[in-house]
């Protein structure tokens, strides 16, 4: 006999409560929740878990102080599908602001310091590699302090308090300055994440300032990673058109299946942007001014993208960042970086290390790779291949960078499968170098180093090769304009010697282009 309309009601209800009690994730489609319009000084994580999922949140222009949103449980109370936007564009005269940090306005005088007070919370702790460089001892410490928006040096002992720099002591939540704060705005960053999740889909983050948080290093203000220990990561997010500056450590976090388009990310202490995952899409953003807390350039960079299975990063505009433009690192695969513009990062425009598999064309890249650590021609080049395979740099043009296409093949005991420097072609590239500009660095090349375990193969049998298509096997030129045209401008191998500087004459009596 049929069960009537109420039965079957009574058993959806029934069902419904036995999967939330199992613990099973609620998913909603995004849009398919009500939509609410949040003001400055809502509590606005009250208002999200007072929502379902699937819901849309607009923010009204003005300032929100410290706000975070996570889901209060990522699987019985999840942010699945929720979007949250900016009533206006960001580039608007009424945008929407999250705002990390605490106004200190409580100074008083007290020998030879400005004392004030503030709160602060534990952040996550940043990984065993994240190390600061000698010149920002306290990079690992998350709270920032900016007078009249300037970044003040963080020191890590009292007695090291000067001009330019602000000691802060966790026990009493002291705040000293040697600069007279009077009269001027003191801010520091106290609320480490803006948003932050993991096992959490289809959540869209558009048209919104974040400002000021205080990310640990290995941390974004925007998380695509839950900091608590939650192992699974973000999918499917979307940022765009966000503007995210002067966090501590990355702007931005990486999840599965992220698409960050149309965004500014700098000022940041760490990354722009930084994490793993896979299918990962970063087109049309600016990067710049990024590291500024003073990592070292292998954990501070405009982006750096860490173990990516298929990666896209196209049409960006990194430039000014302290430590390279677009990095990719351990065992990225399937890479593709197109139609960017890079210019004045330290290390590289675009470093490919450790990878399997890059197509990288028709960037720009000029005055890139400018390296702290030294000048010779292991360090710096606009586009810097290292210990990797199968890829592909042609179309490009390199102008008077501190070496312009460099290969790199070193001992590596860090990598998770074998790393060897093979099949990298390197052909219809334009790379200026001009000596009266960058004396005696080098146009293109190959460096090996001594204890390298494939010897000097790796110039002969490995692959690698400067002017031949891989696809047609047929000559594809580079183009060089060098000056003076006479100098050596090349790295390779010569009379058996590898790492020789040779001319234009005698990389081409090689074989090269």
């Amino acid at each position: 006999m049929p069960r009537s309309s109420s039965t079957k009601i009574l058993l959806f209800a029934i069902l419904v409560i036995m999967v939330s009690a199992s613990g099973q994730a609620q998913t909603c489609a995004p849009g398919s929740g009500p939509t609410t319009t949040l003001h400055p000084g809502d509590n606005v994580q009250s208002i999200v878990n007072s929502n379902p999922c699937g819901s849309t949140f607009i923010f009204a222009p003005g300032v929100y102080p410290n706000v975070t949103v996570f889901p209060i449980d990522e699987t019985g109370h999840p942010i699945d599908g929720d979007t949250f936007l900016g009533q206006f564009a960001r580039t608007s005269a009424q945008p929407s602001i999250l705002y990390g940090a605490t106004v200190v306005s409580n100074f008083t005088q007290q020998g030879a310091y400005w004392v004030g007070t503030v709160t602060t919370t534990p952040a996550p702790a940043s990984g065993p590699n994240y190390i600061c460089d000698s010149a920002h001892p306290a990079c690992l410490l998350p709270e920032d302090l900016f007078l009249d928006g300037k970044l003040y040096l963080r020191v890590t002992a009292l007695a090291s308090t000067a001009t330019g720099k602000w000691y802060l002591d966790y026990g009493t939540g002291k705040v000293y300055l040697t600069d007279n704060p009077t009269l001027h705005k003191v801010e520091v960053s106290t609320t480490h994440f803006a948003f932050y999740a993991g096992n959490v889909a289809d959540v869209t983050i558009r048209n919104l300032i974040v400002d000021k948080y205080a990310s640990a290093g290995g941390y974004g203000a925007i998380s695509g990673v839950d900091p608590s220990g939650l192992v699974s990561p973000t999918y499917k997010w979307l940022i765009q058109n966000v503007e995210v500056r002067n966090c501590h450590g990355a702007g931005l976090w990486l999840g599965n299946h992220m698409t960050v388009n149309h965004s500014f990310l700098h000022h940041n202490g760490e990354f722009g942007a930084s994490g793993t995952g896979n299918n990962v899409y970063f087109n049309y953003n600016e990067v710049s001014f990024n590291n500024l807390a003073g990592f070292l350039p292998e954990v501070g960079a405009g982006v750096k993208f860490t173990n990516i299975l298929t990666l896209v990063a196209n049409f960006n505009n990194a430039h000014d960042n302290l430590g390279p433009g677009l990095f990719d690192d351990t065992g990225s695969t399937a890479v593709t970086y197109a139609f960017n513009t890079l210019k004045n990062n330290r290390v590289a425009g675009i470093f490919h290390e450790i990878g399997y598999g890059a197509d990288i064309h028709d960037n720009t890249v000029t005055n890139d790779g400018i390296d702290p650590r030294g000048a010779g021609n292991w360090y710096g080049a606009g586009i810097m291949i290292s210990n990797s395979s199968n890829t592909r740099v042609h179309n490009n043009t390199v102008v008077n960078s501190q070496n312009g296409i460099m290969l790199q093949a070193r001992l590596r005991t860090d990598c998770a499968t074998p790393c060897p420097l093979k099949n990298v072609s390197v052909y219809n590239n334009k790379i200026t170098q001009d000596h009266t500009v960058r004396p005696n660095r080098m146009a293109t090349g190959l460096l090996m180093q001594s204890t390298y375990p494939l010897g000097t193969t790796v110039y002969k049998t490995a692959g690698n090769t400067f002017g031949i298509d891989p696809a047609t096997k047929a000559a594809s030129p580079n183009t060089y304009t060098l000056n003076p045209p006479g100098d050596v401008f090349f790295i390779w191998l010569q009379s058996n010697v590898f790492n020789s500087a040779i001319t234009y004459s005698q990389w081409l009596a090689d074989g090269n282009n």
